[in-house]
């Protein structure tokens, strides 16, 4: 089994969180300790190409940020450091280098720090309802331009939103990527690079109920939970963000 996290922005303190998804440093930092010493520390990307990387025991686990804000270099990183552990960045191209966001020079020393800078699309645009061209612009185009930096090595994708189907699948195995994170609930016990699952922290999740989240105990009774969850979502996704 191979434990996925997903994050999004970073706030110094509980008073700056603005959005749902928004956790403070002092929350990512107990996150990662109690990850490490319950899952061990971060697999190789790649570790997805070895079908049998995800059978029996648990593995490893895989910490992912999604938006690419510039909050990732300045909080989480150094926390990662800190705990010996390294983090996997989904960036958006046409974003990078604009206010609030991380620039191409931190991108490129992530990576040569050992982290992992891949793709969250070119615009952060939800990919499940573009038609074929578009789709395969906003695949293509991201990896094109992460590989003429030197990043996106592993060739993975995370959908934005994690909005995805059997064309996105498609389209993104079509465009070059290996691998594409999810934000399917589960646990990976059956490895799938192009469908993997992961667990979402936010506002909600991030305190005391972290712990028992990134547990495999009950787990087909959080998967029943979340799937309801994930698919209010993909067919009501107004009516599913007014009830967060």
């Amino acid at each position: 089994m191979i434990l996925v996290l997903t994050y999004h922005r970073i706030v110094e303190n509980a008073g700056a969180i603005e959005g749902f998804f928004d956790i403070t440093a002092n929350e990512l930092d107990a996150h990662l300790a109690t990850a490490k010493q319950t899952w061990g520390g971060c697999v190789p990307l790649q570790s997805l190409h070895q079908n049998n990387s995800a059978a029996g025991k648990r593995a490893g686990l895989l910490v992912t940020f999604d938006d690419g804000t510039a909050d990732h270099y300045l909080r989480a990183t150094p926390l990662l450091e800190h705990h010996g552990l390294t983090g996997v960045f989904f960036v958006n191209t046409a974003t990078l280098g604009a206010s609030d966001y991380l620039s191409w020079t931190q991108c490129k020393e992530l990576v040569a720090r050992g982290h992992a800078v891949e793709s969250h699309s070119h615009d952060h645009v939800l990919l499940n309802g573009l038609a074929g061209d578009e789709l395969h612009r906003q695949l293509t185009e991201s990896r094109r331009r992460l590989k003429d930096a030197g990043l996106g090595r592993g060739d993975l994708l995370a959908p934005p939103g994690g909005y995805w189907n059997d064309s996105v699948t498609e389209a993104a195995k079509n465009s070059g990527y290996f691998a594409l994170r999810t934000l399917e609930w589960g646990y990976n016990r059956n490895l799938a690079p192009l469908r993997l699952q992961s667990i979402t922290v936010n506002r909600k999740t991030a305190g005391k109920w972290f712990e028992p989240l990134i547990s495999p105990r009950f787990e087909t009774a959080k998967q029943f939970f979340y799937g309801a969850k994930e698919t209010l979502k993909q067919r009501l996704p107004g009516f599913y963000r007014h009830l967060r």
